[in-house]
């Protein structure tokens, strides 16, 4: 059994170190793309070092996200002998409350697990001397509808935009809720906020396909700075946050 975890990323030096550190310990191999990052990830994922992790490049301006997620899953099952893949987001910390996830997935009786996530919002009160994301934003809301999926690979699977379920599957069976969580802080600063949305609508409109794909960064990424500005507002509105009760030991 090999669990394998895959990625595209796109300028995300404030929490890529953190990210992959965290899969490599829960997976037995991470495959990441680099889809020209220009802000250091590259370089600072390069340092790990570690031989349980492949960095290859994924040049295509035009957002093709679900065409690159899927050449991934195939990499990892035909060169590095998937039986689970988990295809993760930068921006997103999977665990498994008890156990590392390749000690989890392996023993599931199913194709295919959805993984509840769980919404981080920054507030004034974070450590702002916390550098890692994941440790400093502890405020959250409940478990949003858009499940992530984790699946055993098989040719002629595909994974959907977003990662969200798998099509042409055997079964479409959800394991209980316990089984995956993810952790999820999309965005951590205005600044990131901004760079991000506008960056993704530019890649979408690039790829020539239909508005409602990606419908939140083309809607977002039209934004002006006074709009971002006010939308951050409501970001960092405290209604309706708890604070996560789950400690995780995470890396420095």
């Amino acid at each position: 059994m090999s669990v394998v975890g895959i990625s595209m990323f796109w300028n995300e030096s404030d929490v890529a170190e953190y990210v992959v550190k965290h899969m490599i310990d829960e997976c037995d191999y991470v495959i990441v793309a680099d889809n020209n990052s220009d802000d250091g990830t590259r370089e600072i994922l390069e340092c790990i070092d570690d031989p349980h992790l492949t960095i290859v490049d994924e040049p295509r301006f035009a957002y093709e996200q679900a065409r690159t997620m899927n050449w991934l899953s195939e990499m990892a099952r035909e060169d590095y002998g998937a039986t689970w893949v988990i295809p993760f987001d930068m921006d997103e910390w999977w665990l498994s409350p008890a156990w590392p996830i390749k000690d989890v997935l392996p023993a599931l009786d199913t194709l295919q697990v959805r993984a509840g996530g769980y919404e981080f919002h920054p507030q004034p009160s974070d450590d702002p001397s916390e550098h890692n994301p994941f440790r400093r934003v502890v405020w959250r809301r409940e478990i949003t509808p858009n499940f992530k999926v984790a699946f055993r690979p098989k040719s002629g699977k595909v994974l959907s935009f977003g990662n969200h379920f798998v099509y042409e599957s055997d079964a479409w069976e959800e394991v209980s809720r316990n089984t995956l969580f993810i952790r999820h802080v999309p965005y951590r600063s205005l600044e990131q906020a901004m760079a991000k949305s506008r960056h993704g609508k530019a890649a979408l409109e690039a790829t020539g396909q239909g508005p409602t794909l990606g419908w939140h960064w083309r809607h977002m990424g039209g934004w002006t700075d006074a709009e971002f500005a006010a939308w951050w507002e409501t970001w960092l509105d405290p209604a309706g946050l708890v604070k996560d009760p789950t400690p995780l030991v995470l890396h420095a």
